[in-house]
């Protein structure tokens, strides 16, 4: 017998006792996932099975939690570019394959009690590629760059308009260390940036919680339009779906891999395993499995799941529309807080309104403590001296000496303060008002498909939160138009201030031929009263509610009203036929309702975030999905066998096999099995299939045992075995050159109910021997050495691949292996 058939690629030692997974070989790649436990973190390493080099190694999990992360499954993207990690606790990570950051973390609700036990309530996950991902594309060419956009509708509108101007992410901030650190002196860690909870948890497309997912009309450092791309983009995520279930009867699908599709839940403690979906539409097929302890019980008949929703653009427009107003409700909130921060300040940052009030307090603590002026005003001294020319002493030796008032001290006030007047009036009418109009935009969409039910009754739209936050985005362009007037307004009156200010100065030095007043009195006056000690501008970012005397007119806003649309014109008609007719006075009871910006932005993610949370659970909702399965009586058998089971499900023209396998422990025996069902749209038909194998060595070898096996490709499993010296070997069968067996079986009748009973019920037969099981003589294998325990084992019997993984029992060495083409090819 030959024991080096298969070339060894690498051998790796790892430094902890690690773990594979049985997807942990990417199916495109020449790379593999090990994990270890650290802690109470989880270890994410990536290897190259060629050379055995590690690519980069990630922690995942939380220190500070009470309960350690752990991996319980895994799922590689379709474009092959993420990794989908399910966690316990119950979450789901997307890590980026060329770094291994953490891209996005998508919640899983589960029950309390169920998320404090020991035993992980997740039992598995899948990422199946869209069908319609695998069509030609059309012949006629994309002559306007549409890009599947409905002409007319809200994205092709925010298409058409300027984007929105970037706001810096706290990620990209820099500090001293980045600046001046020698390289590679700083350590590099994963960046969180902590998103509300609104935002964090609402559905939304995009991977990466800090870039919008689609044109949102933002602009971004890499924001590039699709039509300037030079590259071919790979789109073999777009419709995929993400699939994950628990130990509850609950199924979580998400599509794109991030967009949540709501629950369906299945009717019975049991989770949803061997999934596959339908080549022809969103059809999923599933078996159900109990469990109980370590004992598992999994029902023969499968469960077809039909999400009708997914076939249409529906639901991806529903999508797109939910990840705009993210995106764009993300940007708002952002606005408000920056504009807050450059006027209140934040951190050790002094904010520009404080200045003003410090320096009225400076010359009030010189009038009493210096002077012994008690009671006195220092807003009243200001007003003495700018309208008749004299400064009483205490504001006289105020002006005269001291840093405040030497002209650096005034040329840092005035640069301060100009820059953060400036910056509230671009930020409200460049960045505030434009993203509360695209918002609104979108929002108006979603109420008019209310208004469709035939079309667009299968989304739960909540009616009462829509008005209210397009209320609320009117109020905040109405707000944040004011907003831009009144700090335009104050940048002027500053100014004044300011001139004033060092003509004063200057006087208290001696009178100058060149000191000649450059001011407006009345400007300056104004904002003695209403914008040195107090601005009117703090009632846009703090307090419950803006008081409507706050809101005066002003020359750039007059005539601005929150009423509606309809009752302005009806009163320019009136007035264009009345020459006597006299506007009215600007209403502002409507105004005792409106909120600060603050809370305005607050809560308008709130009432959206829940909204569009629950129309995405539209494809979920028992209405609008079909479930068929076998009845409760026959499906919940007793888990009392244990078994570890392989699948690889084949969907051919009319039918679809479930091909299973199980190695017997501490024997040589691997038990295959197939299911065969007719699929979604057949009569109900089950046919099952049963092969026994018995590995047999060479004469005068004795007999083995089965370590582990596996799937490799459609003609061939792996199979890992001990032999009687203790050696380990690692060989294959060709499975698909079995005679099966064909077992009868009727739903309604049948004793056996479980794949563990099929296969308990086989081994018997086998062992009573009145059935034969086929000898299968394991001529080509690989010496593995003297190795004890269990063994891990990944595959990826793809072509061009063809590479093994095992990891010994100890879990510190990994080997990789090229399986090649078993069979020579024929040269040309």
């Amino acid at each position: 017998m030959d024991s080096n058939a298969y070339p060894a690629l690498a051998s790796i030692h790892l430094p902890a006792h690690s773990r594979l997974l049985r997807d942990s070989c990417c199916p495109d790649k020449d790379i593999v996932l090990v994990f270890s436990h650290l802690g109470g973190l989880e270890r994410i390493s990536l290897y190259h099975t060629h050379n055995g080099t590690k690519i980069w190694e990630t922690d995942v999990g939380d220190e500070a939690a009470a309960t350690s992360t752990q991996v319980v499954g895994i799922s590689w993207s379709p474009d092959g570019r993420s990794i989908a990690l399910l966690l316990n606790p119950p979450r789901i990570s997307l890590l980026s394959i060329q770094d291994g950051h953490t891209i996005s973390t998508l919640r899983i609700n589960v029950p309390e009690e169920v998320e404090r036990a020991e035993q992980s309530p997740l039992a598995g996950i899948s990422w199946f590629r869209s069908e319609n991902r695998a069509k030609k594309p059309s012949t006629i060419p994309d002559i306007f760059r549409r890009h599947n956009i409905i002409p007319g509708s809200t994205e092709s509108i925010l298409k058409n308009l300027p984007l929105l101007d970037p706001l810096q992410e706290e990620s990209d901030k820099y500090t001293a260390t980045n600046l001046f650190a020698f390289q590679g002196s700083q350590t590099r860690s994963q960046s969180k940036t902590q998103l509300p909870e609104a935002i964090s948890s609402w559905p939304t497309l995009s991977a990466d919680p800090k870039s919008p997912a689609v044109d949102s009309s933002i602009q971004t450092k890499q924001h590039s339009k699709p039509e300037d791309s030079l590259d071919e983009v790979d789109e073999s995520n777009i419709n995929s779906v993400l699939m994950v279930s628990d130990v509850l009867g609950n199924v979580y699908s998400f599509l794109d891999g991030t967009f949540p599709l709501g629950m369906i839940n299945l009717g019975r403690q049991a989770s949803f395993t061997a999934v596959e979906k339908s080549n022809s539409g969103p059809v999923f097929f599933g078996h159900y499995k109990f469990r109980s302890g370590t004992f598992e019980s999994t029902c023969i008949e499968p469960t077809i799941i039909d999400m009708p929703l997914l076939v249409n653009r529906k639901m991806r427009d529903f999508a797109r529309l939910s990840s705009i107003a993210r995106d764009l409700t993300w940007y708002i909130i952002r606005v408000v807080q920056e504009m807050k921060s450059v006027w209140y300040g934040s951190g050790n940052t002094t904010g520009a309104r404080d200045i003003g009030p410090r320096w009225v307090q400076t010359l009030k603590m010189k009038q009493t403590e210096q002077f012994g002026q008690k009671g006195t005003d220092p807003i009243l001294d200001l007003t003495y001296l700018l309208t008749t020319g004299r400064a009483s002493r205490p504001l006289e030796d105020f002006l005269g000496g001291g840093e405040q008032m030497s002209e650096r001290g005034i040329q840092k006030w005035e640069s301060i303060m100009s820059d953060a007047l400036i910056k509230l009036r671009d930020y409200s009418e460049k960045r505030l008002v434009p993203a509360c109009q695209r918002l609104q935009l979108v929002l108006e969409e979603i109420s008019a498909w209310k208004l469709l039910p035939l079309e667009f009754g299968m989304f739960d739209f909540d009616t009462a939160n829509y008005e209210q936050s397009i209320r609320h985005t009117n109020r905040g362009i109405v707000l944040g138009s004011l907003l831009a007037s009144v700090a335009r307004r104050e940048f002027y009156r500053f100014r004044e201030f300011i001139a004033w200010l060092r003509f004063e100065v200057a006087n208290t030095h001696g009178p100058a031929e060149n000191n000649v007043p450059r001011h407006d009195i009345l400007e300056v006056n104004h904002y003695l009263m209403s914008g040195l000690g107090s601005s009117t501008i703090d009632k846009w970012f703090e307090g419950e509610k803006l008081d409507p005397t706050d809101l005066e007119p002003m020359p750039e806003a007059h005539g601005v009203e929150l009423g509606s649309l309809a009752s302005t014109l009806r009163r320019a008609k009136i007035a264009a036929l009345d020459a006597k007719y006299q506007v009215p006075p600007m209403p502002t009871n409507h105004l005792k309702e409106v909120k600060s910006l603050v809370l305005i932005s607050d809560d308008i993610a709130a009432r959206c975030q829940s909204s569009f949370a629950q129309a995405a659970a539209a494809p979920s909702s028992a209405r609008n999905i079909c479930i068929r399965g076998p009845p409760t009586s026959s499906a919940e058998a007793n888990p009392r066998l244990e078994f570890q089971f392989r699948e690889r499900i084949e969907q051919l023209e009319d039918e679809i096999v479930n091909h299973i396998l199980t190695p017997i422990k501490e024997e040589n025996l691997v038990v295959f099995m197939q299911i065969r069902h007719g699929g979604a749209g057949s009569a109900p038909s089950l046919e099952i299939r049963l092969a026994v194998v018995e590995c047999q060595l060479a004469e005068g070898e004795g007999s083995c045992s089965i370590l582990a096996a596996d799937f490799f490709d459609e003609q061939s499993t792996i199979v890992v075995y001990r032999a009687q010296n203790d050696h380990s070997y690692l060989s294959s069968i060709r499975h698909s050159e079995l005679n099966f067996l064909t077992v009868p079986y009727d739903p309604a009748t049948a004793a056996m109910k479980s794949w563990e009973e099929l296969v308990s019920g086989a081994l018997e037969e086998v062992k009573a021997g009145r059935i034969a099981g086929q000898e299968a003589l394991l001529t080509r294998r690989r010496g593995l050495g003297p190795r004890g325990g269990e063994v891990g084992l990944a595959v990826n019997g793809r072509s061009q691949r063809r590479v093994v993984c095992l990891l010994d029992g100890t879990g510190t060495r990994l080997d990789t292996f090229d399986l090649g083409d078993e069979e020579p090819e024929e040269l040309e």
